[in-house]
C-alpha cells in the first residue's frame, strides 16, 4: 500500500500486482506498448537515473529508490520505486521477453535490509539494471517499462507536496556530488601548484648557488659543433701531419762512434 501510495504521490500509474519488498508476480505482462497520447517521439530513448533512495517509515519500515528520468532537454521528472516494483518489472518483462536474461539484483534473505553499504550496493545494481533495459530498443519501448517509468504519463514536478520534496531532495544530492567533485578537482589544483613553486625555490636556490642564471643558461647556451665535424676535422689535422711525423721517426737521432787507441796513444 506504500508503494502504491508512493507511486500514486509521484503521479505515476499503478503497477499491477505490487507485493511487499523482493515479493514477485505472476500477472500477464502488458500485451504491447500503447499509443503515444503525449505526442512524443518513440525513437527518444529514455535516461533513467537511480539518483538515491530513502528508507521510509510511515506506517511500516521500507526502502523508496528515487528515479531521474530524462526524455529530452528540459523533460525530465522523479519518480519513487520500491525494490518489489523493479521484480514485478521483470517479471513481466521475462514473460514479454522469454529469450532475454535482465540483470536484477536478488533479494536478501535473513540479513538487515537497511543496512547503508547494502542500499548503495543494491542502489548501483538496481541503476544497471535500468541501463540495460533501456540500451534495447524493443524493451524501452515495451508497456512494462513505458509504465514503469511514466512515459506516456510524466508526473509534474509540483503535483504534490511530497512530490516537491523529493524533487528538492534530488537536486540537493546532486549539488552536493557536484560540490564534492569540484572541490576534489581544487585539490589537486592546489597540489599542483605547491609542486611548482617548490620547483620553483629550487631553481632559485640553484641559481644562487652557481651564481648565474639558470633559466638564461638554457636560453642562450650557444650551439656547439657537431661530433661529426669535430671528428672530420681532426682525422684531417691527422692525415696532414702524418708525413711530418714518419719523417722524424726515419731520421737517427742518435749516433754511435767507435774508436780504437792509435799506436802512438793517437785515435785513428
Amino acid at each position: 500500500m506504500e508503494a502504491a501510495s508512493a507511486r500514486r504521490s509521484s503521479g505515476c500509474p499503478d503497477v499491477p500486482g505490487d507485493q511487499d519488498e523482493g515479493a514477485t508476480s505472476d500477472d500477464q505482462a502488458f500485451s504491447g506498448p500503447p499509443a503515444n497520447e503525449n505526442g512524443c517521439p518513440r525513437d527518444k530513448q529514455p535516461i533513467p537515473i537511480l539518483v538515491g533512495y530513502e528508507v521510509m517509515e510511515e506506517r511500516s519500515k521500507f526502502t523508496v529508490y528515487k528515479i531521474l528520468v530524462r526524455r529530452a532537454a528540459g523533460d525530465s521528472w522523479v519518480i519513487c520505486r520500491r525494490y518489489a516494483d523493479f521484480s514485478q518489472l521483470n517479471e513481466q518483462l521475462k514473460e514479454t521477453f522469454p529469450q532475454l536474461k535482465f540483470s536484477l539484483p536478488p533479494k536478501r534473505w535473513f540479513k538487515d535490509n537497511y543496512e547503508a553499504g547494502f542500499l548503495q550496493e543494491r542502489q548501483q545494481r538496481l541503476h544497471g539494471f535500468l541501463q540495460q533495459l533501456v540500451a534495447h530498443r524493443d524493451v524501452a519501448h515495451s508497456a512494462a517499462v513505458r509504465s514503469f517509468l511514466c512515459l506516456d504519463e510524466p508526473p509534474g514536478p509540483f503535483e504534490s507536496l511530497k512530490d516537491s520534496r523529493v524533487l528538492c531532495e534530488t537536486l540537493e544530492e546532486t549539488n552536493q556530488r557536484l560540490q564534492r567533485e569540484l572541490s576534489e578537482k581544487w585539490k589537486e589544483v592546489e597540489q599542483l601548484r605547491e609542486l611548482l613553486e617548490q620547483k620553483e625555490q629550487r631553481i632559485r636556490r640553484l641559481e644562487k648557488i652557481v651564481g648565474v642564471n639558470v633559466s638564461e643558461c638554457l636560453f642562450n647556451t650557444p650551439v656547439l659543433p657537431c661530433e661529426t665535424s669535430t671528428e672530420t676535422h681532426g682525422e684531417e689535422e691527422e692525415e696532414q701531419t702524418d708525413p711530418l711525423r714518419e719523417a722524424q721517426c726515419s731520421s737517427p737521432t742518435h749516433r754511435v762512434c767507435w774508436s780504437r787507441p792509435d799506436k802512438g796513444g793517437q785515435r785513428l
